[in-house]
């Protein structure tokens, strides 16, 4: 089982995937994957990401998605969605450098070209269109979910950037900041495209 750990440190946020308990190895592991995180971060993704685990818990500004990615980047002195062209089509916000992205139709997944093959980072920011996951629950069963137009700030991403912890409000009926668990190999429909923020 996967259990994501994200913590603040002197204003920092350092990210940690720890993939068991007790396992000296793991611990090292997780050690050094803190570390390297934490250097490895760009100072704007980290006070996106700050902003938004400031606010777990808590509605920022009208509740909507947009908003609360609208307000950490801001914040952070970044560049919003509006200084951008919507892309593919309009209503499809674009945040910044594309980092990853991927369609599925048909059942065929296609990668998205971007701008370098980027793994996500914690602070960047997510956006779907169509989104239709299922797949298998870690502790056994089945899930499914949707996304038809949401926006959600990377929280926290597994090494090859397939699997995100995400921060998002205006979701399953909660106008506040929650956490949820996005496992890319697991959309069935739609599209997904994750970007990197850039300063004002």
């Amino acid at each position: 089982m996967t259990r994501w750990q994200v913590a603040a440190s002197s204003g920092l946020a350092a990210v940690v995937l720890a993939l068991g308990a007790g396992d000296p190895a793991t611990a090292q592991t997780a050690k050094k994957a803190k570390t390297k995180a934490k250097d490895a971060l760009p100072a704007l993704n980290a006070a996106v990401l700050e902003f938004a685990r400031k606010n777990l818990g808590e509605q920022v500004g009208d509740g909507e998605c947009w908003t609360l990615a609208n307000d950490a980047l801001v914040a952070a002195g970044g560049k919003s969605s509006p200084a951008y062209r919507d892309h593919p089509a309009k209503g499809d916000s674009v945040w910044g450098v594309g980092v990853y992205g991927v369609t599925v139709k048909d059942g065929k997944a296609t990668e998205d070209a971007t701008d370098g093959k980027l793994v996500p980072l914690p602070g960047d920011i997510v956006q779907f269109r169509d989104a239709k996951f299922a797949g298998a629950r870690a502790g056994g069963g089945t899930y499914s979910m949707t996304a038809p137009h949401h926006t959600a700030v990377v929280a926290a991403a597994s090494p090859d950037g397939k699997t995100l912890m995400v921060l998002h409000q205006n979701w399953a009926g909660k106008r506040t900041v929650g956490e949820a668990t996005i496992k890319l190999n697991d959309l069935k429909e739609g599209w997904v495209r994750i970007y990197r923020p850039q300063p004002r």
